[in-house]
């Protein structure tokens, strides 16, 4: 008997979750931050590349665009560039997202030594795709050469436990529980809101 109500809990929660949400970034997928140190052929840094997947907007105008975040550090010599039309996501199941959209900030020649963030969107494909793992894909431009990238990210799924005693409810950043009649509760890190708004910033080193 507890299993059913508990599989019927379950069923609402999933329906009427997307009808209270409020505009913000939901979902969390790992690692965040990722961090590599991009090379040349002969092993020199050429930058330091940083990406993290903020999650899926909710809210217009971009409601239901996953995007993501890319900070960029010149280590090298020479200008460096992000072509954005060589940035692409994948889905766990290799459908491929949008063109890739700027959504704030501002790509092209970065100097030596500079720092430049980026947010970049993406609408997902259109047949039901698996969002449990996302690729990205990009390809950097330094002294005329292609340097070709890729990172996976692991969407960190919801979290269900019981408790057969009364129980309080404790609420973390980063998660959104609830506790039912029975004791059952359930933590959703995939239900958690970030409302901060996109935004970048681009700095250079004295």
């Amino acid at each position: 008997m507890v299993r059913m109500v508990r599989t019927v809990l379950v069923a609402l929660a999933a329906l009427l979750l997307p009808a209270c949400r409020s505009a913000g970034y939901y979902g969390l997928w790992q690692p965040k931050p990722l961090e590599l140190t991009v090379r040349e052929a002969d092993g020199t840094p050429a930058a330091l590349f940083s990406a993290a997947v903020l999650g899926r907007w909710y809210g217009e105008p971009d409601d239901g665009e996953v995007h993501v975040r890319v900070r960029l550090e010149n280590l090298g010599s020479v200008p460096l560039q992000l072509p954005l039309e060589r940035v692409e996501l994948l889905s766990g199941d290799l459908q491929p997202f949008s063109a890739a959209r700027l959504v704030s900030g501002q790509l092209g020649d970065l100097e030596p030594g500079a720092i430049r963030s980026v947010d970049v969107g993406f609408s997902p494909p259109a047949e039901d795709p698996d969002l449990r793992g996302l690729q990205l894909r990009w390809v950097l431009l330094v002294g005329g050469h292609e340097l070709p990238g890729s990172a996976t990210f692991q969407r960190v799924d919801p979290m269900y436990y019981n408790y057969y005693y009364p129980v309080h409810v404790g609420v973390g950043w980063g998660y959104w529980s609830d506790c039912h009649w029975d004791g059952w509760c359930s933590t959703w890190p995939d239900g958690s809101v970030q409302a901060m708004p996109p935004h970048t910033t681009s700095v250079s080193r004295p």
